[in-house]
């Protein structure tokens, strides 16, 4: 089991910085009103990932079967490509941003700030992470085929809780940018229709998961395959689908002028 995890957590942790970036670089465009930068990036990044897997996993034609390591290629490949999409639209001339080369430098006060700010969500998440991780490490006792069956449970699971978050991720944006503009009664109407959007969202959810809970178990592969290629392949498509709903917004971008402006904005 350790062999066999061991080039896909190489490969994942080596190319963090494509997920650090896709996260930055999206919430540069939310931030800037630009939606819809972001979402097309989510979009080409998770379309890519979800072609990939099955002929990483399983192999194609010359392509060897490589498992949950290509898995872990198919996702970096998909990942960087996102990164590259927003890096083009970033540099681009008649943007709403445009970087510049002397953009390029540290600022370590505004470095900072961000820092003070992130930290309280940064360990609520690692808090969860860390949950999760001591999860699998009791699940592994059981077998890979437990293993197996959890992750692809847990992956179902975020397929419904990513576009909840990525609702969120919206009413965030909007929260700032209205009341960047002075209209904090906008700020507040945006957080109650994020919060019951999210409300009959989940409830469907639920129900759906109470009413359907074994035929969603078994989109398993029905060929016979380990099952790391099976959680691999079954845990992917569901994280992949439910990226590309976290980059969606049922929100209309704020219309204060700050935000409608067509010309570069700069934030040095």
């Amino acid at each position: 089991m350790v062999e066999l995890g061991a080039g896909y957590v190489t490969l994942m942790l080596g190319g963090n910085v494509s997920i650090v970036l896709l996260f930055v670089l999206s919430a540069v465009f939310r931030g800037a009103g630009d939606a819809s930068i972001a979402m097309r990036a989510l979009w080409l990044a998770n379309l890519l990932n979800i072609i990939l897997l099955p002929v990483f996993v399983f192999g194609v034609g010359p392509l060897p079967a490589m498992g949950v390591t290509g898995a872990a290629i198919a996702t970096n490949i998909g990942r960087f490509t996102g990164v590259a999409y927003l890096l083009a639209a970033l540099t681009r001339a008649g943007g709403r941003l445009r970087l510049r080369p002397r953009h390029v430098r540290a600022n370590l006060d505004t470095a900072a700030g961000l820092m003070r700010i992130a930290g309280t969500g940064t360990l609520q998440i690692l808090v969860e992470t860390t949950s999760w991780l001591g999860l699998v490490r009791i699940l592994a006792d059981f077998g890979s085929a437990a293993l197996a069956g959890y992750t692809i449970a847990i992956r179902i699971a975020i397929f419904a809780l990513l576009p909840s978050m990525g609702l969120a991720n919206a009413a965030a944006t909007l929260v700032g940018q209205n009341l960047g503009a002075g209209r904090p009664d906008r700020a507040e109407r945006s957080v109650w229709v994020a919060t019951s959007f999210n409300m009959v969202f989940l409830g469907l959810v639920g129900i759906g998961f109470v009413v359907f809970a074994e035929p969603l178990v078994r989109c398993s592969p029905k060929r016979k395959m380990s099952s790391s290629s099976a959680s691999s392949v079954c845990g992917s498509l569901p994280s992949a689908f439910s990226s590309m709903l976290a980059g969606w917004s049922p929100f209309r971008p704020s219309t204060a002028p700050a935000i409608r402006r067509r010309r570069p904005i700069s934030a040095w």
